[in-house]
């Protein structure tokens, strides 16, 4: 299956209505985010109705709690054609809501300064430049999944780092965290971050690698 061209089913938050289109995010660096807001568009995928049966868990990896959820539901991109029927609809749904996600954590403007110097301070880039342009630099030879840049504010914890296209392959697979390579909702930052999954480049980088912080 190819994490392409998603679908997005009324994934809104309950009593609140979700930012789908408009104005571009920014991201705030300065701003604490609420637990709540880190994971409003994850919330609302695992909350709708033909989902009720299953107690997500936001304190966890969410491609963790996908995979539980299909589980517990026998959902199966292998299995009858009904079971991946069902784990295809789940799973397109999942994706434009990591995608909106990302786009509400570290904000959409590629134009912003400010988002391009939080996303290389997640990314834990030693001396991160006031200028947007080389920020962008950095942010594209790196090599990071970008499911746990989703979970990293959330979990706290320090998103790794690959030497190549091909080793981010491997641990993608390995773990099934695929991100949507293509989704209508995706914004500028995002797309930097975007890298050949299913067919990767190999060997390593003939580009030179951010330094990153100790």
């Amino acid at each position: 299956m190819t994490l392409t061209n998603c679908y997005f089913k009324n994934v809104t938050k309950p009593g609140k209505k979700a930012k789908i289109s408009g104005d571009k995010g920014s991201a705030s660096p300065g701003k604490r985010r609420s637990h709540l807001e880190l994971r409003t568009y994850l919330e609302a995928f695992f909350a709708q109705p033909e989902y009720s049966g299953f107690k997500y868990n936001p304190a966890k990896p969410y491609m963790q709690e996908f995979y539980r959820m299909t589980n517990q539901f026998g959902w199966d991109s292998k299995g009858t054609k009904e079971q991946q029927e069902k784990f295809i609809g789940a799973r397109e749904g999942l994706n434009t809501a990591s995608t909106l996600q990302f786009n509400a954590i570290y904000g959409e403007d590629e134009e912003d300064p400010a988002a391009w110097r939080n996303l290389c301070g997640v990314l834990r880039i030693a001396n991160i430049p006031e200028n947007s342009d080389m920020c962008r630099v950095l942010v594209e030879s790196s090599y990071v999944n970008i499911c746990d840049l989703v979970d990293s504010p959330v979990l706290n914890t320090k998103v790794k780092h690959f030497k190549s296209e091909e080793e981010l392959s491997m641990y993608t697979k390995r773990t099934g965290k695929f991100f949507p390579l293509e989704d209508a909702h995706a914004g500028g930052l995002l797309k930097f971050l975007l890298r050949r999954i299913l067919y990767p480049l190999k060997g390593e980088s003939p580009y030179p690698r951010p330094i990153l912080q100790e």
